[in-house]
C-alpha cells in the first residue's frame, strides 16, 4: 500500500497523476475493495517508468484491473511504447485478470498504436470502470496574468469583475472545512440529479489526510457574509494543478461566486509555481464541437463544459480508453461485437443492474 519512491517519481514529473499514486490507492482501498499492484521499470534503483494497477474482485466476472491515468514514463519513445504495451498485456495475464482497463493520460496518445498491436482494444463505455473522462481543458499558466484574464470569455470577465466588486471573499480552507465542502458538493449534485463521485464523505477526509501534508491537496472557498457558498477541492502533482471537485450551495448566483472561485483558484495556482491548470472533465462531444468552431449541442452536461471552456484553456481530447479481456467467454463476447451491444440503449438497459454492482 505504501510506496514513497513511486509517489516521489510521480510528483517529479508533470505527467504524474494523483490517481497513479500509492496514496490514492490507500484511499480507494478504504472505501471500496481495490488493492494495488505496480509494474515498474528500474535501473540501478531509479524508477524510469511504470503503472499502478488497481485490482478488485467483480464476483462472477472474476478479478478486474484498472490503470487510472497511466502508464507513466517516456511515452513518446517508440521503444518504450512497445515495452510498456507488452508489459501491461503480460501483467493482466500474470495477475489472472478477467480484463484490464487502461484509462490513459493525455501524454499516452503516442502509446495507443503500440497498445493496439499488443492486443488491447477500445474499452466499451458502459463496462466498469464506466463513463471515463473523454476530454478536458488545460490552461497554460506561463502566460502573464493580464493575458490570462483577457483570454476569458467576455461574459466571464464581466462576471468575475462583478463578483469581486460585490464583496465576495476568497479563502483557502483546511481539514475543518471538509464537511462544509462535502455539503456544497452534495447540494450541487442534487440539483444536477446525480450522486457525488465518490459518494462516501469518508473518501474526501482520507484523501485530505494523505495528500495535504505534502501540499498536494488544496481546498478553496468563496464566502458571502462569512458563509461559504462555493468550494473547490484541488490536487497538485509536480507543476500541474487539477480542479478535482467543486460544490455550490445554489445561493447568491447573481453575485457570480463560481466565476470568482475558479478565477481566484487559477491565480493561486499561478502564484504558487504551477505551469498548468487542468479543469478535469469536459464532455467529449462538446470539446469536439468547440475545436471545430461549432455550437455545443445542448445536453445535461454541456453547460458546465461551456463554462470551463470559457476560461481560455486549450480543449484537449484524451486518448480513448483501452482494455484487454483475458477471460475466454468475455474475450469472445467482445470480439463478436459485445462492446457495441453494451453501449447500445438495449445493452445499457439489460445489463445495467450487473454493471452498476461492479461499478460500485
Amino acid at each position: 500500500m505504501e510506496d514513497p519512491a513511486w509517489d516521489s517519481f510521480l510528483d517529479g514529473k508533470w505527467m504524474g497523476h494523483h490517481e497513479q499514486t500509492a496514496l490514492w490507492a490507500q484511499v480507494k482501498s478504504l472505501v471500496a475493495p481495490w488493492t494495488p499492484a505496480r509494474l515498474l521499470f528500474e535501473r540501478d534503483g531509479t524508477i524510469l517508468a511504470g503503472a499502478q494497477i488497481l485490482l478488485r474482485d467483480a464476483g462472477r466476472i472474476g478479478k478486474i484491473g484498472y490503470v487510472a491515468k497511466g502508464p507513466v514514463g517516456p511515452l513518446d519513445d517508440r521503444e518504450w511504447q512497445t515495452l510498456l504495451a507488452n508489459a501491461l498485456a503480460r501483467a493482466g495475464r500474470d495477475l489472472q485478470l478477467s480484463y484490464l482497463v487502461l484509462d490513459l493520460p493525455l501524454e499516452a496518445q503516442p502509446l495507443t498504436a503500440a497498445l493496439d498491436r499488443a492486443g488491447f482494444g477500445r474499452h466499451p463505455d458502459t463496462l466498469p470502470p464506466a463513463n471515463l473522462m473523454g476530454a478536458t481543458t488545460i490552461l497554460d499558466l506561463s502566460q502573464p496574468r493580464d493575458t490570462l484574464f483577457s483570454n476569458l470569455r467576455a461574459t466571464l470577465r464581466n462576471y468575475v469583475r462583478s463578483g469581486l466588486r460585490s464583496g465576495l471573499v476568497f479563502r483557502e480552507g483546511g481539514s475543518a472545512d471538509l464537511e462544509r465542502f462535502y455539503s456544497l458538493l452534495k447540494s450541487l449534485c442534487e440539483r444536477r440529479g446525480v450522486a457525488p463521485n465518490p459518494p462516501q464523505p469518508r473518501f474526501y477526509q482520507e484523501l485530505w489526510q494523505r495528500f495535504s501534508p505534502r501540499g498536494n491537496a488544496r481546498l478553496f472557498f468563496v464566502e458571502h457574509n462569512g458563509e461559504p457558498i462555493s468550494g473547490l477541492f484541488g490536487l497538485r502533482m509536480g507543476n500541474a494543478f487539477r480542479a478535482w471537485r467543486v460544490g455550490w450551495s445554489g445561493q447568491h448566483g447573481k453575485l457570480h461566486p463560481n466565476e470568482v472561485l475558479w478565477w481566484r483558484t487559477i491565480e493561486w495556482a499561478q502564484d504558487h509555481g504551477c505551469s498548468s491548470f487542468d479543469f478535469l472533465g469536459v464532455e467529449r462531444a462538446s470539446a469536439v464541437s468547440f475545436l471545430a468552431g461549432q455550437p455545443l449541442a445542448q445536453t445535461s452536461t454541456s453547460g458546465m463544459s461551456l463554462f470551463k471552456l470559457g476560461f481560455g484553456g486549450a480543449a484537449v481530447l484524451l486518448p480513448e480508453a483501452r482494455s484487454m479481456a483475458y477471460h475466454p467467454i468475455l474475450r469472445g463476447f467482445l470480439a463478436a461485437g459485445g462492446g457495441t451491444f453494451l453501449d447500445s440503449k438495449l445493452g445499457r438497459r439489460l445489463c445495467h443492474p450487473l454493471l452498476a454492482k461492479m461499478q460500485a
